[in-house]
């Protein structure tokens, strides 16, 4: 059977961000030896950091949705089976980063206020200039924006070279994505960035100190949630209605 290659994919930004994450955690809360799910949440933390760096805001709000959901425990999962896809697909759509289109004459034409820095964005920086660029990315937060980037993108970014460290250098930009028929126009909103940087400590802070009796309840519900009475009700549920 065909399918699209994974180099077409956009699961990492796109609506499939919040099931990734959401089911990443269930199954470390269910089947993780260490303590608090080993690196699960500093590798979470450093990702939503990435992802607001790079101006990619509807991505970290999907994926503090499903850490909020695996926060109320395992109670909802069969109960969100059947609306969850059609709730995240629509409250993605109203962030920037996420409004995309196959049209070009779609987005307006890249300008500057100054001439840009040449770069090779084709380079991969060395860890330690990784880090300079996270420390870097996050100080600019605390700036505003150039005026021009609020109507006109600073760049157009071929979806190869949107690497988070590069896009922290931008106020706006027109990425492309994985497929090359459309494009999305990135925009960096400093209060944005701050408000969701609070929430994305408090939650994994919460995360790391709930684990132990978060862990315990998913594995005390197991059985239950995987029982074959329990989907038999959930697949009836789901088709009620349907003709």
């Amino acid at each position: 059977m065909w399918h699209i290659p994974s180099t077409h994919k956009n699961d990492a930004l796109d609506w499939q961000a919040y099931f990734h994450q959401r089911n990443r955690f269930v199954a470390a809360l269910l089947h993780s030896p260490f303590p608090h799910g080993g690196r699960l949440l500093r590798e979470s933390l450093n990702h939503q950091i990435k992802h607001l760096i790079a101006m990619q805001y509807s991505v970290v709000e999907l994926r503090m949705l499903a850490l909020e959901d695996v926060l109320a425990g395992p109670e909802g999962l069969h109960a969100q089976l059947g609306t969850k896809l059609g709730e995240v697909r629509e409250f993605r759509k109203e962030f920037h980063d996420a409004q995309v289109s196959a049209d070009p004459d779609a987005f307006p034409p890249v300008r500057h206020s100054k001439p840009p820095r040449r770069s090779d964005t084709s380079m991969i920086p060395s860890r330690p200039s990784q880090l300079v660029s996270a420390v870097l990315g996050g100080l600019r937060q605390f700036r505003g924006v150039r005026a021009l980037s609020r109507e006109f993108p600073e760049s157009n970014v071929p979806t190869m070279d949107a690497r988070w460290y590069h896009l922290a250098t931008l106020d706006s930009a027109i990425v492309s994505m994985p497929d090359g028929t459309s494009a999305a126009f990135y925009k960096r909103e400093p209060e944005h960035f701050r408000d969701l940087l609070r929430r994305t400590l408090e939650i994994h802070e919460r995360l790391y100190r709930e684990w132990p009796t978060l862990s315990q309840g998913y594995r005390d519900a197991l059985h239950e949630v995987t029982s074959p009475e329990r989907w038999e009700s959930t697949f009836t549920t789901s088709m009620e209605g349907r003709p």
